[in-house]
C-alpha cells in the first residue's frame, strides 16, 4: 500500500470511529451488525489491511440504519467519498 493510499485508509477509519463513537458503539458492536470478521474489523481499524469495497458499503449502510435520512448522504460522503477527494486536492 502506498503512503498516499494508506493515508486515505487512515481518513476513512478515523470517520468511521467517528460515527461509532457517536453511536456508542465498539467494534464487537460493529462486527455483530455487519458480519464482517473482527479479525477483520481490528485489520481495518489499525490499518492493516484496506476495506473491501463491499466492507465500506455494509458499515456506512449499518451506520446509515441509526440515523434520520436526510443525514445519510452525508455520512456516506464522509467515509466514502470525501478521503479521496482530500487526496486529489493535495497535489
Amino acid at each position: 500500500m502506498t503512503p498516499k493510499q494508506k493515508e486515505q485508509q487512515l481518513q476513512t477509519v478515523q470517520q468511521i470511529q467517528k460515527y461509532m463513537s457517536e453511536l456508542g458503539w465498539s467494534l464487537t458492536h460493529l462486527h455483530r451488525v455487519t458480519l464482517i470478521s473482527l479479525q477483520n474489523l481490528d485489520d481495518i481499524m489499525k490499518c492493516k489491511k484496506p476495506p473491501t469495497y463491499y466492507q465500506l458499503l455494509n458499515i456506512v449502510n449499518k451506520i446509515n440504519k441509526q440515523y434520520p435520512a436526510d443525514m445519510h448522504w452525508g455520512i456516506h460522503h464522509a467515509i466514502v467519498i470525501k478521503p479521496t477527494m482530500t487526496e486529489d486536492k493535495r497535489k
